[in-house]
């Protein structure tokens, strides 16, 4: 996190742990599954530590769920490993650090590219939000394609969020309502860092579907 030149960061996808065949057993550190070319920077002691620590977070998901590692949602790994301070995307934001509340949600938005930055640097955190930006970041997110109607270029507050957001889900709310409960300050303005953390924590409460 702390690289000032230009390029040369990536990223691993979680299928370079997991054997394509044999069932009970994840790769690690530098056994992973890479080219030769790949490998002169996938071997380096960051990266080893890195990878073992999206391993061991792997592991005991599949054991806490009793099922193969093939089979636990990438964004439950990756949420683990949030929760531990890891930082996964490549896009570090003086408005957003590590101990912000806000931090998962903007690292998620990040990595599945449901909000944008402000800028290079600054995230834009505070920034009011209005419907038409909640609107695009839940069909980026979710891919959602019905939403109850509100006028888009009016502001809201967190209260009007939580009404809508109920009469979003109201099928299957009981999968959603501890999120929507879980936002206090009704009458304060919905900000993009908390925009940003409710979306992740919907797509974490998403139903289930085997890796995804």
């Amino acid at each position: 996190t702390d690289w000032q030149g230009e390029g040369g960061l990536f990223q691993i996808p979680m299928g370079a742990l997991i054997p394509a065949k044999l069932d009970g057993l994840l790769a690690a550190e530098k056994n992973i599954s890479v080219s030769r070319i790949v490998n002169g920077s996938t071997r380096l002691q960051p990266v080893t530590m890195l990878t073992g620590q999206a391993v061991g977070a792997l592991a005991a998901l599949s054991v806490q769920k009793k099922t193969e590692p093939r089979k636990v949602r990438v964004i439950d790994v990756q949420a683990a490993l949030l929760k531990a301070k890891s930082q996964l995307s490549l896009r570090k934001f003086e408005d957003v650090p590590d101990y912000s509340t806000s931090w998962p949600g903007v690292e998620a938005s990040m990595l599945y590219g449901y909000m944008d930055a402000d800028s290079e640097n600054i995230y834009g955190v505070y920034n009011e939000m209005h419907w038409i930006e909640v609107k695009d970041a839940f069909k980026r997110a979710l891919h959602t394609k019905k939403f109850p109607e509100r006028d888009l270029t009016a502001p809201l507050t967190v209260g009007e969020f939580k009404t809508w957001l109920r009469e979003l889900y109201k099928k299957d709310i009981k999968n959603y309502e501890d999120i929507i409960d879980y936002m206090t300050d009704e009458d304060k303005p919905l900000t993009k860092g908390r925009l940003a953390l409710t979306i992740f924590n919907i797509m974490k409460a998403a139903p289930e579907k085997d890796g995804k």
